[in-house]
């Protein structure tokens, strides 16, 4: 039997230590979805996070991307109905340039420098 300052107790782990383990390698799996562009990882990762913070993280990125089918799951998994509405009528816009202007208006970002 180790000390619980190693973490073990009896044999195993605390509750508390191997759920906060758990959290960081989730956080971890995250963050790094999220730099390397994989979105249906964060997808899945913030699906068992399930926290609002990387929701809203996810929907940036997705957006960012012009990914509009990822952001309107994002945003229906967060219960935002405007914002689902609003990207579904931008689903059908082919032109990349037109897209990009109104995912710049629905972030509010049109006409900074």
């Amino acid at each position: 039997v180790q000390s619980p300052k190693h973490g073990k107790r009896d044999g195993g782990f605390h509750m508390s230590s191997k759920r906060d383990l758990t959290i960081r390698e989730l956080v971890s799996r995250f963050c790094q979805a999220i730099a390397l562009l994989k979105l249906e990882v964060a997808w899945l990762t913030a699906l068992e996070l399930d926290k609002r913070c990387y929701w809203l993280a996810l929907s940036n990125k997705a957006m960012e991307m012009l990914n509009i089918d990822m952001a309107s799951r994002v945003y229906r998994q967060l219960g935002d109905a405007g914002m689902v509405m609003a990207l579904q009528n931008n689903e059908n816009i082919e032109d990349r340039y037109e897209l990009a202007g109104n995912v710049a208006l629905l972030f509010g970002d049109y006409g900074r420098d």
